[in-house]
């Protein structure tokens, strides 16, 4: 135990070495406001400029009262993910997983921020908003990744995606904010999903 201690506190001081270089992190990202050409289609497909997404059904159900939509992405950085990857290089697997770990938290708290940016232009548009989506979760499959492509311009923030949904960043965030007089965030979405081993459903449990 105290062997895996000491590496645990090795890894720690290691990452925020890393951390701190002011070239291992390049948040970049943005968003794209979609007044109309939204729709709902059969409770499994969402519409955005005739561009069909496979959101099947706890997602498209929680859009279902939307007319707009914000459509976002975000990333840390080419130099994050080379950072991430020399681990791989070295055989680090403990040091490979702290830094997927800890890009997945900061990926996720950037998204926060933008998040934030489009509920303010919600609210000066008099619109309320929904929780945000991304595919890979709540059964919304991460090849319909490569679909939000033409709502951002070429090589966005460095970012490409492959037909294949992979993409040249790893630690990397796009999804869906719903917009409409007529939608709510909810703080129990959750409780719908059928994903009992999801890290954020765990996370209740720590």
């Amino acid at each position: 135990m105290e062997d895996l201690l000491n590496q645990i506190a090795n890894c720690i001081e290691r990452g925020k070495s890393h951390l701190n270089s002011p070239f291992s992190l390049e948040i970049k990202g943005g968003f794209n406001l979609i007044h109309s050409n939204v729709r709902v289609k059969n409770k499994s497909k969402l519409i955005i400029n005739n561009i069909v997404f496979i959101t099947e059904n706890i997602i498209t159900t929680q859009l279902q009262n939307i007319k707009g939509s914000a459509l976002f992405t975000c990333t840390l950085g080419k130099q994050y993910d080379v950072w991430g990857r020399s681990f791989n290089d070295q055989n680090d697997i403990f040091y490979r997983y702290f830094a997927d770990a800890i890009g997945s938290k900061i990926v996720e708290a950037a998204v926060d921020w933008f998040e934030g940016q489009i509920n303010i232009e919600a609210e000066i548009l008099e619109l309320k908003f929904t929780n945000r989506y991304s595919s890979g979760y709540c059964e919304w499959n991460v090849s319909d990744q490569y679909k939000l492509s033409p709502f951002f311009p070429d090589n966005f923030c460095g970012i490409e995606i492959t037909d294949s949904a992979r993409m040249t960043t790893i630690k990397f965030i796009s999804g869906i904010i719903g917009l409409s007089e007529n939608v709510k965030k909810k703080t129990d979405i959750c409780n719908i999903c059928s994903m009992v081993n999801f890290y954020i459903r765990l996370q209740e449990y720590v």
